[in-house]
């Protein structure tokens, strides 16, 4: 299966390049400055959370199964607890950083905005009816909402305390888990 891009900024570019004849220079300056560069940004965050969330997960998930081997091989125990480290080095980060979150967060984000750009560019659901030019201000107002809501939830978002008590909890699971030596 191909790997297609959510995102593919050069085409949405070409598609708002189409639109010069039908909104101004600053809002078409507006939908590339603001508007796709708030998807490609997104988009981007949404990846690269994507993939550290599955890096510090693929590390708990083959270092967690690989521990009872080693225990019932009668392996090193140097090794099983270095394994044992980076399993809770993973788990507690995964818990503080939250990648698993951003990389939902983000991807959402991304892709509501650029769904209100394509109801606008097709002049849909509540841009139906509309020329371009009175449809742009419903459209900057929407993108900006869309950003200042995002922003807002994630400055929101990061409560140390609970942070704090996600790295607690994991820290009590592995003392209780922790083999005598």
């Amino acid at each position: 299966m191909p790997n297609v891009p959510l995102v593919d900024v050069t085409r949405l570019a070409k598609v708002v390049d189409m639109l010069v004849e039908e909104l101004g220079p600053g809002q078409i300056e507006f939908m590339k400055a603001r508007w796709l560069h708030q998807i490609e940004y997104w988009d981007q965050r949404s990846r690269d959370a994507r993939w550290k969330y599955f890096a510090l997960r693929g590390v708990v998930v083959l270092g967690g199964v690989s521990i009872p081997v080693l225990a019932t091989a009668q392996a090193s125990l140097v090794l099983a607890s270095v394994i044992s480290a980076a399993v809770a080095a993973a788990a507690a980060w995964e818990g503080v950083a939250n990648f698993g979150q951003i990389w939902l967060e983000k991807r959402r984000a991304a892709e509501l905005l650029k769904v209100e750009g394509w109801l606008f560019l097709q002049r849909a659901d509540k841009y139906a009816g509309l020329n371009y030019h009175v449809a742009f201000s419903a459209f900057a107002t929407e993108v900006e909402r869309q950003i200042a809501k995002e922003v807002g939830e994630y400055v929101a978002g990061f409560d140390v305390e609970a942070a704090t008590a996600r790295v607690s909890q994991t820290f009590k699971m592995l003392d209780a888990a922790r083999v005598d030596r």
